[in-house]
């Protein structure tokens, strides 16, 4: 019996401590300095000249041949790699990465491998806003007001932290004026993109909550060009179809694509 209530006790403090774990990062949200603003020139995003530069970019959303290509780049490697990811599985992908590496540093390739830690996370990306977040989003929807973010139902959201917060404010984000898709498909989408005008992407490892915003470290690629932004666009273009567009009420706008399912059909 006093086993039993010391497992209890260990369990209980267990909990609160994962609870407080997640909770204390985001009770103090950092605004960003006037210092920080001061340094980012959006014109430093476009080209100088009117020509294309000797960069090339392409939008790969097919997993094998993201892969392929990950790997076709170790193998080209000829001085250095640098490895920066948030996670490290075990599988068959892992396995063929981690071989490469190694042939690459046998043939005298240096190689760092940056990593946050051994651990199963999954990033997706979902709208976790701070009060200073929802005023930027009004802000970019007032000067650009065809304004729209594609991101997963909470049918579809595997982070049920993020899908409650946004069940509980998604009028706030709603409240923004932009308009909403929420992506309906059997799988959460993962990816974390952002296109503006016709000829700049932007692909990272960003999304929008407060997380990325405001404890972890992100990476953004700003790459200007018609053709990667045309597929990038192409790509929103297939996620819509699996997506359904939010009224400012709250309310889906139906589609032929997609069937909502009832509360009955889910429970089954």
């Amino acid at each position: 019996m006093k086993k039993l209530k010391i497992a209890g006790i260990v369990l209980i403090l267990f909990i609160l401590y994962v609870i407080i774990g997640m909770l204390v990062p985001f009770v103090h949200m950092k605004s960003v300095s006037q210092t920080n603003k001061s340094k980012i020139h959006i014109e430093s995003f476009y080209s100088r000249a009117d020509k294309n530069g000797s960069d090339r970019a392409k939008i790969v959303s097919d997993n094998q041949e993201a892969l392929d290509l990950r790997l076709d780049m170790i193998r080209k490697a000829k001085k250095e790699i640098i490895l920066s990811t948030f996670d490290i599985r075990e599988g068959n992908s892992s396995d063929d990465i981690f071989s490469e590496l190694l042939k690459a540093s046998r043939r005298g390739v240096k190689v760092k491998i940056l990593v946050d830690g051994l651990y199963g996370t999954i990033h997706t990306p979902y709208a976790v806003f701070s009060d200073d977040m929802y005023d930027g989003i009004t802000e970019v929807k007032k000067q650009v007001k065809d304004t729209t973010m594609i991101l997963n139902s909470i049918a579809s959201g595997d982070n049920v932290c993020a899908s409650a917060d946004y069940q509980k404010n998604r009028g706030k984000i709603l409240d923004t004026g932009i308009s909403l898709y929420e992506y309906m498909g059997k799988h959460s989408t993962h990816g974390k993109s952002i296109v503006i005008d016709d000829d700049i992407a932007v692909v990272g490892s960003y999304n929008f909550d407060c997380r990325s915003t405001y404890v972890d470290t992100e990476t953004m690629l700003v790459v200007q060009g018609k053709e990667i932004t045309k597929q990038l666009n192409d790509d929103f273009d297939e996620l819509k179809t699996e997506s359904l567009k939010v009224h400012p009420d709250g309310s889906y706008r139906s589609s032929e694509n997609i069937k909502i399912p009832t509360i009955k059909e889910i429970e089954q």
